[in-house]
């Protein structure tokens, strides 16, 4: 609609039914020189402005990556995939040090007795081993030490790992025990060392003159040793079995052996074996050409059962001969000691039985 100087003032309500473009021409179109078309102008403005939305508080979210460009979008996936990367390479070289502490032969909790350093008794026992043909990858180390019916005498229980030298390999080493009784070795066992990593333990049972010996180690360090005697090991022990013979030849050593028998006694003792525990003891003589004596000596496996011994010849005559028997406690209990039966080429026999009774050359006595 047309405004001018001579507008009218009621125009000023139809402003409303203007569009913008309308609007905008009145309000920003012509130069207001009279007070009505300020006012109009002022109005349509006003009308304009209120149509126009109000602006938003929010400020504007700049997405960083696009305002630094395109190479910037990119970084920070970049930065993901280079952590994955780092966290697998890392995941790998992890399992390939367990697979390599798996593949590398763990020695067992045993062997740590064997780096320790070795006491006066092992390098001596380390250096009976080797006067034996025993081969030695490490020094000897004691496992256990029993003590012995004895005083000074003791069970040991030693170990060492068998192999010409350290460039022995693995697979050709051996585990060995062996066991001293009394400073003497009486029994060594080896095991293959690839069978002992695996879990063999090494066991053995092993029967001695008087005694059963029972040794053993396993990779996990436990040990075990020791000697059970078959019967009795002292006096008290022996007289409580309640034998005849024994009670007899207890009387008939009351009061000593005489010249010969003690020489006689001497000339049959194995040698290294302590004197008699008891007697000897003439048992018997016929015709003052045969002579029987008792003797009871300790077993040759120290802390063993005791033995019962019987020896027999011909009197004065130069290198006659001697026959010198022993069996273990619980034996002569059961069938005494005697010869085989006569054959024509033996010039004696004679049998000592528990319940007292003698035999000599085919004629019977009684002590």
């Amino acid at each position: 609609m047309p405004v001018g100087d001579d507008a009218d003032p009621d125009a000023f309500d139809g402003l409303e039914a203007l569009d913008d473009v309308a609007l905008a021409r009145i309000a920003h179109g012509r130069v207001a020189d009279s007070p009505e078309s300020r006012m109009l102008a002022q109005r349509a403005a006003r009308i304009l402005a209120g149509r126009r939305p109000a602006p938003d508080p929010t400020p504007p979210v700049v997405d960083q990556s696009l305002a630094d460009g395109p190479d910037a979008a990119d970084a920070p996936r970049a930065s993901r995939v280079s952590v994955r990367v780092l966290i697998a390479a890392a995941l790998a070289v992890v399992a390939l040090i367990a697979v390599a502490l798996v593949a590398i032969p763990r020695e067992p909790p045993a062997f740590a007795v064997v780096e320790r350093p070795a006491t006066p008794r092992e390098r001596v026992l380390d250096e009976r081993l080797a006067g034996t043909g025993g081969l030695l990858f490490s020094g000897v180390r004691v496992l256990q030490s029993v003590v012995l019916t004895e005083p000074g005498e003791l069970l040991e229980l030693v170990a060492y790992r068998g192999g010409a030298s350290p460039r022995t390999p693995p697979s050709e080493r051996t585990v060995c025990l062996a066991v001293f009784a009394a400073d003497r070795l009486w029994s060594r066992t080896c095991l293959p060392e690839p069978a002992f990593l695996s879990g063999g333990d090494v066991s053995i049972l092993e029967s001695l003159p008087g005694a059963e010996l029972r040794y053993g180690w396993g990779p996990g360090g436990t040990s075990s040793v020791q000697l059970t005697p078959t019967g009795p090991t002292d006096l008290v022990e022996l007289t409580a079995m309640g034998l005849p013979a024994v009670r007899n030849l207890v009387l008939a050593a009351e009061d000593g052996p005489s010249f010969l028998v003690r020489s006689l006694e001497l000339i049959t003792r194995p040698s290294g074996r302590p004197e008699a525990l008891f007697g000897p003891a003439e048992l018997a003589r016929v015709d003052e050409t045969w002579i029987l004596i008792g003797a009871v000596r300790r077993s040759p496996t120290p802390g063993g059962e005791l033995e019962v011994c019987a020896i027999a010849t011909r009197i004065g005559v130069a290198s006659a001969p001697i026959d010198s028997s022993c069996v273990t406690a619980s034996e002569f209990a059961s069938a005494g000691i005697a010869t085989p039966p006569a054959d024509g080429l033996r010039p004696f026999v004679y049998a000592w039985r528990p319940d007292g009774t003698i035999e000599l050359e085919g004629l019977t006595s009684t002590p």
